[in-house]
């Protein structure tokens, strides 16, 4: 399974993988739980792993790379061309795996911890501050604002918020 590409759709609780081994065929697809996927990643052999690039999207290559994957992270900017019809779990995966042949995509280096702590309380003072970093969120009130970024904020550490669940 040298030339086998994992792709995996990030989510809240389900994650979807897709696994590859050749390029524009998806062999399997599965459907994890968080806590499933830790375990499912450990048993496969050495592969290329594939994400779209997000907040926790850096935990997880930092997880698949202590199992010995080759993690990349794509723009998810230039992913969503290569997702066709509707917009599943499914398709994003078979999207990743389509974009991930073209050469002229490059991946997004992956956060050490310490980078994504930095990031995160470089947000924190532009919140202290009152700048809103989305146009969403010049419209929302303030309370919401810092319960979105709480839960930004699990989301980086791979942590679900149950409170905004």
């Amino acid at each position: 399974m040298k030339n086998t590409t994992i792709a995996i759709d990030l989510a809240k609780s389900v994650f979807e993988i897709g696994i590859s081994d050749r390029p524009g065929h998806v062999a399997r697809n599965h459907r994890l739980s968080r806590t499933e996927v830790s375990a499912f990643l450990a048993e496969q052999p050495p592969a290329t792993v594939i994400m779209e690039a997000c907040s926790s999207s850096h935990y997880w290559g930092r997880k698949f790379q202590s199992f010995g994957h080759d993690v990349k992270l794509l723009p998810p900017f230039y992913v969503r061309p290569y997702v066709q019809r509707s917009k599943t779990d499914r398709t994003d995966v078979k999207g990743m795996l389509e974009a991930w042949r073209n050469s002229d995509i490059r991946p997004v280096p992956i956060k050490t911890e310490s980078q994504q702590q930095l990031t995160s309380l470089h947000r924190g003072a532009l919140d202290m501050d009152g700048g809103a970093h989305h146009a969403d969120e010049l419209r929302a009130g303030s309370s919401s604002r810092v319960w979105h970024r709480l839960s930004g904020r699990c989301v980086d550490a791979s942590q679900s918020c149950p409170i905004l669940d």
